[in-house]
C-alpha cells in the first residue's frame, strides 16, 4: 500500500482563497517548505477542504501520497430518484445509495423541465477566471438558483459520518430532449446543517458532443433516450457528518458556459431560439447517478 501522509494547515482568515475556503498563507508557505525538504517528494499534494457547519469560514489541511488516486479510494454511486417533481429545492428529488430497481419508495421514472435560452440559469460561483468583479468564482450559496423551476434538485439524507471525497467525480445519466441539440449541466453541492449551500464541482455536456469532442458531432433524435457520461472534475473536500450531498441538473449556466440555442444549427451564426423540453430518466433501465471517489482512511486532524 502506498504511503499517505497528512499535515495540518489552520485556517484563520486573511489567507489564500482556495475554492472559497481560506487557508492561512503563513501556514501554507511553512508546509510547502517542509515538503520541499522531504527526501522522498510525494507524487500527490492537495489541500483537503473542511467546510464549516455554519457560516462561510472553513479550514483545510494538506494531504500527500505516493499514488493518485489515493490508496483505498472507493467509488460510491449516489442515484437520482424522485416521485416526478424534483424541480427546485422544494421538490421531491432525493439522492440515495441504491438504484431505482432496489428502491420501491420512488416509482416515477423521470423528471421534466423546460430550458429557455432567453432565460438561462445564472452562473453562481465555480471554477472560473479571471475577473472576480464581473463573475465571482469559488464556493457560493446556491439557494437562489435552486428555486428555479428549470433546475432539478436531488438531495441525500444527512451523512452519518465524515466523507472525504478526493479525486475525479463522474456522473452517468439518461436524458431526452425535444430538440435536435441541447445542453445538460450537473453540479455537486454541499448542504450545510444551517441550510447554507456551496457548490463543489460543475460541468456541462452538449448533446451533439455526447460521445466526446474527438468524434464527429451527431445531433440527437428528439424525445429519444440517450446516455450521457460527464466528468465533473477533481476535488478534495470532506463532506462532513450532518451535511447532505446534493446534485443539481439543468441545461444552462450562463455566462460561464455559452447558451445552446436548441436549434441544432451553429449557435454562433443563427439567431433562432427554441425552448427545449427536457426529461431526466432514473428507472431500472435508465439509472442516473453521480460517482464519488471516497477515501475513508482520511480523518480531520
Amino acid at each position: 500500500m502506498a504511503d499517505l501522509r497528512i499535515g495540518c494547515v489552520v485556517a484563520e482568515g486573511g489567507g489564500t482563497a482556495i475554492t472559497g475556503m481560506a487557508v492561512g498563507a503563513h501556514d501554507e508557505a511553512r508546509s510547502l517548505a517542509r515538503l520541499r525538504r522531504t527526501p522522498h517528494t510525494p507524487h500527490a499534494l492537495e489541500i483537503l477542504l473542511v467546510p464549516p457547519n455554519s457560516g462561510n469560514t472553513g479550514s483545510g489541511f494538506w494531504i500527500t501520497g505516493n499514488d493518485f488516486p489515493l490508496p483505498d479510494t472507493q467509488i460510491v454511486n449516489y442515484f437520482l430518484h424522485s416521485s416526478g417533481h424534483a424541480n427546485t429545492r422544494l421538490g421531491d428529488g432525493v439522492l440515495t445509495g441504491v438504484s431505482e430497481g432496489q428502491d420501491a419508495r420512488h416509482q416515477r421514472a423521470a423528471d421534466r423541465f423546460d430550458y429557455d435560452p432567453e432565460n438561462p440559469v445564472p452562473t453562481v460561483g465555480g471554477n472560473m477566471c479571471c475577473n472576480g468583479v464581473l463573475l465571482p468564482a469559488g464556493a457560493l450559496d446556491q439557494l437562489t438558483v435552486e428555486l428555479r423551476n428549470d433546475v432539478l434538485v436531488y438531495t441525500s439524507a444527512p451523512l452519518p459520518s465524515d466523507m472525504p471525497v478526493i479525486g475525479t467525480v463522474n456522473a452517468t445519466f439518461w436524458a431526452m430532449t425535444s430538440a435536435r441539440d441541447t445542453d445538460f449541466t450537473l453540479k455537486l453541492v454541499d448542504v450545510h446543517p444551517d441550510g447554507l449551500t456551496h457548490n463543489v464541482l460543475d460541468r456541462i455536456v452538449r448533446a451533439r458532443f455526447r460521445e466526446g469532442s474527438r468524434l464527429p458531432p451527431e445531433l440527437v433524435e428528439p424525445n429519444q433516450p440517450y446516455q450521457y457520461t460527464l466528468e465533473l472534475g477533481n476535488t478534495a473536500t470532506i463532506l462532513r457528518a450532518g451535511h447532505q450531498i446534493r446534485v443539481e441538473v439543468a441545461s444552462s449556466s450562463f455566462p460561464h458556459y455559452a447558451r445552446n440555442l436548441n436549434t441544432g444549427l451553429d449557435n454562433n451564426t443563427t439567431d433562432a431560439v427554441l425552448v427545449a423540453h427536457q426529461t431526466i430518466l432514473h428507472d431500472r433501465e435508465h439509472p442516473s447517478f453521480i460517482a464519488l471517489p471516497i477515501v475513508s482512511n482520511v480523518t480531520i486532524p
